[in-house]
């Protein structure tokens, strides 16, 4: 979820069709709002956050085979879908820990990590840093 031009912009993983979708919800208006998505976008992976910063959205996530991703979409007038974004594989949960959050400003992101166990796995909670500088086209 991102605060945007007076709205909150909410972002919902699917975890069959590995896409997401964005809905806008105006916060002033006091009448119940019913929910339809403005657009959605196959990611190929779960969304599990999204951070807003210097007109980019930011989404984590992961796939079922534990890879971990950060694709990154440019605003649209409110939309973001529209263009294709940069997509990046930061690794696997296997060896970070499973992606649950992200948070970005002018030094780069920041991504924290639950905890992960699967099989002989044990990864611990753990917070990590990416300058702008270290994402590669």
């Amino acid at each position: 979820m991102i605060f945007l031009e007076n709205h909150i912009h909410l972002f919902t993983k699917n975890w069959k069709s590995k896409s997401v979708s964005h809905y806008i919800i105006n916060p002033k208006s006091i009448e119940i709002q019913n929910l339809e998505p403005v657009e959605s976008f196959p990611t190929g992976f779960v969304v599990t956050d999204a951070a807003y910063f210097e007109n980019k959205l930011y989404l984590v996530g992961y796939n079922k085979k534990a890879k971990v991703y950060l694709m990154i979409f440019e605003n649209s007038n409110g939309l973001f879908f529209n263009k294709n974004p940069k997509k990046y594989r930061l690794g696997s949960a296997f060896s970070i820990g499973q992606v649950e959050g992200i948070a970005v400003n002018k030094d780069g992101i920041y991504i924290s990590n639950e905890s992960f166990r699967k099989l002989i796995f044990n990864v611990k909670q753990s917070l990590y840093f990416i300058p702008f500088s270290e994402l590669k086209e």
